[in-house]
């Protein structure tokens, strides 16, 4: 997996601010090792309960609806994900492909943490959710988002994952 070259990847603004942060990013761990980190943060919050689950039904489509889970990362976690060289933007960053196969590889880790966030669910409903994430339009984004405000970095950043419409 690439991660995108630091002449590119320009955080000179943010170094003034935060050099602390801003060399972070610029050395983040592999798209891999991310991946891995947060499967395991995921893992974790599912196990301890931290987890969440709902379904939302289609506005424009009668009887369909799609799977939303969340997660907590931790901010250190969170901000490689969304703002490192070898996160999600970065894939994307250097092509379509590679952020498609980089969101691909992320879903498939976050499978077990969905499959325990979702055991609370009722009985036939936990079948429609697993199905629903295992979609080819599940995706991940920040819990909030339209509302940064809301979340401030050094905190727990909750991420969703949500399939496209079934």
């Amino acid at each position: 997996m690439r991660v995108v070259d630091p002449i590119e990847w320009n955080l000179s603004g943010m170094a003034e601010k935060n050099p602390h942060r801003a060399a972070r990013l610029l050395e983040p761990p592999s798209g891999e090792e991310l991946i891995i980190a947060v499967a395991a943060e995921a893992l974790e919050a599912a196990i301890q309960g931290r987890s969440s689950w709902t379904w939302q039904d289609g506005d424009l489509m009668a009887g369909c609806g799609r799977a939303i889970a969340s997660f907590p990362l931790n901010p250190d976690t969170f901000d490689a994900l969304f703002n490192g060289r070898s996160g999600y933007r970065a894939q994307y960053y250097l092509s379509c492909r590679e952020g498609i196969a980089f969101n691909a590889m992320l879903i498939s880790a976050l499978l077990r943490p969905l499959s325990i966030a979702c055991e609370r669910a009722r009985a036939g409903k936990i079948d429609v959710l697993q199905y629903s994430f295992e979609g080819p339009h599940s995706k991940i984004w920040v819990l909030g988002d339209s509302a940064p405000q809301r979340h401030r970095y050094g905190c727990e950043r909750p991420v969703q994952i949500c399939p496209g419409l079934k």
